[in-house]
């Protein structure tokens, strides 16, 4: 169980150490899936566990809204009204996580519009015509009543305190934008930014979405709602910023959070490792901010949009706070795979993203904390390949699953109570792959080793099956030869044992043997004759025991080539029989001499314990006659036995 390292070994494992430090450092998609897992896990438990006070509320537009006031998109105004009542209720902020890009198609306001053009040039050709005055102030009376952008754009202005998303689609410019210094844009964005090319190139945008100029020109500020460039990442982490064209635009989230806190977001200094403003300091790995979460879905409290629209006037639920609305229903509501809830809304994902920095919640993920984990794999795995061969199989399984074990705690203890997100699954598979090595090699090594010892196992046994049958132990013979696989030069074997069983009148051996042989291949030589032979010469004998008793007399057949033997001599015929046993016409094969044999079966005529003194008697008698020599008295040439036989 226990092998030495050896040079392979070593180059083995270092091996494995190396591809999982390079799959660590690249990043290796189906790794980082596992990880994940790991992650999802710890930021579930790092959840908090009492209620925390909460500043942010969400309006959703939930299948409810959907149903009692029709499908989106809804008459501008009707958003235009709910700011109103929000701003009447003592909302300090309010995010609408919804596209405005461009105003809404009115035909009866473009008609309109056509008719007051129309009265205002007849006006022209006939100025001593009043009523053409009153025609054009009714029309713009209509006209104003018909404009819903404009109302949506005057409820804002009169609100003073919305914040609207653009969207940017990524990808390089190739000319910076310089916007005016007083355009919305300008107003929104970071002044103070030191950004690598490389992260800036990461999170450029080319092209923007943005809310039409009456809207982005009366709203307090603009701030992207893009999800990060690798998917994969949605869900994970956020941009707090993005670069249209050389322009940094901060992230809705992230102008709402700093405004609520009373703090100009434009003031903040960007760098490639945090956002900082005076003390305070979002942590960020390569321009992105890692989500903690509040909870699961509605964990901030919802309240439907119809329900609000209805009541107008609601119990201080929205007074002095930040006040979200998106979509929480159907297809508009951009559900995100999210670690602690697969289908979160993106308006519930932003407040996460807003209560992370307005309570300081934030995950890191230093730089250092990579070489850290680059350490301990090496420091790891070594131990792993000197300890690992030096245990039992028991012993190294409790060595491996328990420095897993310490690895996952002590990844769950420095993400909840450090806030640093550690990595365990390169470690984790460098472990599990060292320790897979060593016990795939020590099971190859010990199957060979058995595999030998198998062989000599089978070789011994044959070896002693041959013996016992060179002795006439064919009983024994048979046993060893049982042990040993039913190959074509085992069947071989066998089969002349059989013949051997034919020899010593055992019939019904010889035809276990020949079924035996039958078992691996049906009619192996001439078995499928040999055997109905058989049985036909045994009659109803019973048939396949090893240790059935002996037939009374010698049996033959002239269908069998084999020739039944009593000692070295071949029985040819029976002669007669007398007052004890038969006597046999034989011949003897060493000198090819003709011979009568005659074979006496004390077992039927003596009782068991008197055989012995009876043998012993017979073969003294033998013994004397054998000395005599007369005409009329027969020569003795030999005397034995031969199994149950004397003769």
């Amino acid at each position: 169980m226990k092998k030495p390292i050896n040079k392979t070994d070593t180059v083995i494992v270092s091996f494995l150490i190396l591809l999982f430090l390079f799959f660590s450092f690249r990043a290796y998609g189906p790794f980082e899936s596992l990880e994940q897992f790991f992650y999802k896990a710890e930021m579930r438990l790092d959840l908090p566990t009492i209620s925390l006070e909460n500043k942010i509320a969400i309006v959703n537009i939930d299948a409810k809204s959907l149903q009692q006031l029709g499908p989106w998109p809804w008459p501008r105004h009707v958003i235009g009204d709910m700011i109103r009542i929000l701003k009447d209720n003592g909302a300090r902020l309010i995010g609408l996580d919804l596209l405005l890009p461009g105003r809404s198609q009115n035909e009866g306001l473009q008609a309109v519009r056509s008719l007051y053009d129309l009265i205002y040039q007849l006006q022209r050709q006939d100025q001593t015509n009043t009523s053409y005055d009153i025609l054009l102030k009714r029309v713009a009376e209509i006209e104003n009543q018909l404009d819903q952008d404009k109302e949506l754009a005057s409820a804002i202005k009169e609100a003073g305190n919305i914040v609207l998303p653009v969207m940017g689609t990524f990808g390089r410019y190739d000319t910076e934008l310089v916007v005016p210094p007083n355009s919305p844009l300008a107003r929104s964005a970071i002044r103070n930014s030191s950004l690598q090319k490389k992260l800036k190139d990461s999170i450029s945008v080319n092209s923007l979405i943005s809310p039409f100029p009456e809207l982005s020109s009366n709203c307090r500020w603009l701030g992207h709602i893009n999800f990060p460039p690798e998917k994969e990442k949605t869900g994970q982490v956020h941009l707090p910023f993005i670069n249209y064209r050389g322009n940094i635009i901060p992230s809705m989230p992230f102008v709402i959070a700093f405004d609520y806190m009373k703090k100009d977001p434009r003031l903040v200094t960007i760098r490639s490792n945090g956002v900082s403003l005076g003390q305070d300091v979002i942590p960020t790995r390569n321009g992105e901010m890692f989500i903690k979460f509040r909870g699961a879905r509605r964990s901030f409290p919802y309240y439907s949009f119809v329900d609000i629209l209805k009541v107008k006037k609601v119990p201080a639920v929205f007074d002095g706070k930040i006040v979200l609305i998106g979509f929480t229903a159907g297809d508009k509501s951009t559900a995100i795979d999210t670690p602690v809830d697969p289908e979160m809304p993106r308006v519930e994902l932003a407040a996460n993203i807003i209560n992370d920095i307005m309570k300081g919640r934030y995950l890191r993920r230093p730089t250092a904390m990579a070489f850290l984990e680059t350490f301990l794999l090496i420091l790891l795995a070594t131990a792993a390949f000197l300890f690992i061969p030096r245990l039992s199989y028991l012993g190294r399984t409790v060595f491996t699953m328990c420095f897993l074990f310490l690895l996952f705690v002590a990844s769950i203890v420095l993400f909840v109570a450090a806030d640093s997100w550690f990595k365990i699954t390169y470690i984790s598979l460098s472990l599990l792959s060292i320790y897979a090595f060593f016990m795939v090699r020590d099971f190859v090594v010990r199957e060979r080793s058995m595999e030998q010892t198998s062989k000599e196992s089978i070789e011994t046994n044959r070896m002693l099956g041959l013996s016992f049958q060179s002795q006439g132990l064919l009983d024994l013979a048979f046993e060893k030869f049982r042990k040993c696989p039913l190959d074509d030069a085992m069947k071989d074997v066998l089969y002349n044992l059989g013949l051997d069983f034919e020899r010593k009148r055992m019939v019904n051996k010889a035809i276990s043997v020949y079924e035996y042989i039958n078992e691996g291949e049906k009619d192996f030589r001439d078995l499928s004759t040999r055997i109905p032979k058989l049985k036909k010469v045994a009659g109803e004998l019973p048939v396949g025991g090893l240790k059935g008793k002996k037939e009374a007399k010698i049996l033959f057949s002239e269908d069998l080539e084999t020739k039944p033997t009593v000692g070295r001599y071949e029985i040819l015929d029976e002669l007669g029989q007398g007052a004890m046993g038969m006597v046999y016409k034989a011949r003897d094969p060493k000198i090819n001499r003709l011979v009568a044999i005659k074979t006496i079966r004390f077992s039927d005529e003596f009782e068991d314990d008197r055989i012995s003194d009876v043998k012993d008697r017979f073969f003294k008698e033998a013994e004397l006659a054998g000395k005599l020599s007369h005409p009329s008295i027969i020569s003795i040439y030999d005397v034995g036995e031969d199994y149950e036989l004397t003769y």
